[in-house]
């Protein structure tokens, strides 16, 4: 999957956590989602911050949600 969040690509793919994961505490579907991840459309500040604190609290979340560079 291409995503524009290095970082949390790599969690994704390792299977730490699942898109469902992240659709489930966001309220969100899956296409939603990874259209965020995919740079489509953008996380809010608070879905940032929910993913950070109660999915990925061990993960740095200026390196989370660090954006590849072109």
């Amino acid at each position: 999957m291409k995503t524009i969040y290095p970082t949390f690509t790599k969690v994704l793919n390792s299977g730490e956590v699942s898109i469902d994961d992240v659709a489930r505490i966001l309220n969100a579907d899956r296409k939603t989602v990874m259209q965020k991840l995919q740079g489509i459309s953008e996380f809010t500040i608070n879905e940032a911050m929910t993913i950070n604190r109660r999915l990925l609290p061990n993960v740095a979340f200026e390196e989370l949600f660090k954006i590849q560079e072109q």
